[in-house]
């Protein structure tokens, strides 16, 4: 199911976006989950929402990125985004 979400992530649609965002931001709360979505491909897509110029998905990004920030794998990555 998560490549599935991640491949979500990267669609045309905003509205398609959004929800994929929301959702791994959701399951970015979860510590046993975090190093699976990174592991997965999960935080390119995470940082590629983080720049859009959509203020309604850049807040509901901001959350995952500090939830993934736990994640050892991810800090290097996310301090050069």
């Amino acid at each position: 199911m998560l490549p599935k979400l991640v491949s979500l992530a990267n669609s045309p649609s905003d509205e398609i976006r959004q929800y994929s965002a929301f959702a791994l931001v959701k399951m970015s709360q979860n510590s046993n989950v975090r190093s699976t979505i990174v592991a997965n491909g999960g935080l390119e897509p995470v940082l590629y929402l983080a720049r859009t110029d959509s203020p309604d998905i850049q807040r509901e990004v901001v959350p995952a990125l500090c939830c993934l920030s736990f994640d050892r794998n991810s800090k290097v990555r996310i301090l050069h985004f």
